[in-house]
């Protein structure tokens, strides 16, 4: 949908102009899966799929909140009314950030309608709800003139996600979101916040998602068991040496303490954030060399170390990936996301899209009878203005 478009659907709905449009893209890790949460390097891009947001002043008392792709769902709410969040409602997300703000002393004194639009395509893995959330608080910092700083917006995030969801996270897709910059990749450590940028000149090639449309959902408590595995590694090899974090060990220190960690599912876990967070410091480099190759040849590792030892990609998925590799044109495929749902993500040149496309479709439809969908797209900024 074009921004006229969407101007249109905004006076439709409300009567009158939108005075003011954000977006904030939603985000891909090209590697550097399942480490966030173990408080190191993840290597993301930012892709041209988002949300939109328009705004205008109303001359009632009300907060109205749409989003076009959900019309049945909307939400009025009285100024003076108490926030509630709803149940498995998308509207949860630029509520807290309401709330948010309104605790940290800027409230809203004057009614707003809120439009939302996703151009986001409806497959895991791409911080879509993330989007949402970013764009709002990204809209309310400017509304306000409050001038928060990005680490500050990334800590009303963060604080919104360890309050009210049941999933361990960190608030990464915030900070990511507003620094994002076109045709880059950040190299980011989760704990921290320190990151870099680095460009992977994609000039002759694209960012391929597919969602294979699996049958097997993930489910959040496997998310959380992850974590709890990686912690009782840790644990276990803490008896031995002294070590705060999985992905501060080398892969030879690792390997000399091994023996310590007893469980034999911690210590798959292990072995993967391990050797991911050993793949993502490899590959950052590899993009400051401009070498493409090499860092396809991490992404998939990756998935080879997310399939054996993180358990996380149903066969499914798996295979559309090692089908993925054996096509020309391909320079890396690796599954993304919680792994479970069914998403993966490839660089390929553009000169063989037609056939990628073609061939994988075939394969993956003669196979199981589902036709995988395809998401063109290259990298793009963070959060922006759209207009004012």
């Amino acid at each position: 949908m074009k921004i006229q478009k969407l101007k249109s659907a905004f006076e439709t709905r409300y009567h009158k102009p939108a005075e003011i449009a954000f977006f904030s893209p939603s985000r891909v890790n090209l590697i550097g899966e399942q480490v966030d949460y173990n408080a190191d390097t993840i290597i993301p891009v930012f892709l041209k799929f988002g949300t939109y947001l328009l705004i205008a002043e109303n001359n009632e008392s009300n907060i109205r909140l749409k989003l076009l792709n959900q019309p049945k769902e909307e939400l009025t709410l009285n100024l003076k009314q108490e926030i509630q969040t709803r149940q498995n409602s998308w509207v949860n997300k630029p509520l807290s950030i309401i709330s948010q703000f309104s605790e940290k002393g800027f409230n809203l004194k004057k009614g707003y309608d809120f439009l939302f639009w996703e151009n986001l395509p409806k497959v895991v893995g791409l911080s879509m709800s993330e989007s949402i959330e970013s764009v709002m608080k990204f809209a309310l910092n400017t509304l306000f003139d409050v001038k928060f700083s990005k680490i500050s917006l990334v800590e009303i995030s963060r604080m919104y996600d360890n309050g009210l969801t049941v999933l361990d996270c960190g608030g990464i897709d915030q900070f990511l979101c507003v620094h994002g910059i076109k045709d880059h990749m950040i190299s980011l450590n989760s704990k921290t916040l320190n990151y870099e940028l680095a460009s992977p000149q994609l000039d002759e090639m694209k960012i391929i998602i597919i969602y294979c449309a699996s049958p097997v959902n993930f489910n959040k408590l496997i998310y959380n068991k992850r974590v709890s595995e990686c912690q009782l590694a840790i644990k276990q090899l803490q008896t031995v040496f002294p070590v705060s974090s999985l992905t501060k060990l080398s892969i030879d220190e690792f390997i000399g303490l091994e023996y310590a960690i007893t469980d034999p599912v911690a210590l798959k876990r292990a072995r993967h954030i391990v050797s991911e967070e050993q793949r993502s410091r490899v590959a950052i480099q590899a993009i400051k060399r401009k070498d493409i190759n090499l860092f396809g040849e991490l992404m998939i590792a990756s998935h080879l170390s997310l399939y054996e030892d993180f358990e996380v990609i149903g066969n499914e998925l798996n295979i559309l990936v090692n089908e993925s590799w054996k096509l020309p044109g391909v320079i890396g495929s690796r599954m993304i996301g919680d792994g479970l749902d069914g998403c993966s993500v490839s660089i390929v040149r553009c000169e063989y899209i037609d056939n990628f496309k073609t061939t994988i479709g075939i394969i993956y439809k003669d196979l199981f009878g589902i036709a995988p969908e395809f998401y063109i797209t290259e990298l793009d900024d963070g959060v922006c203005h759209v207009f004012n």
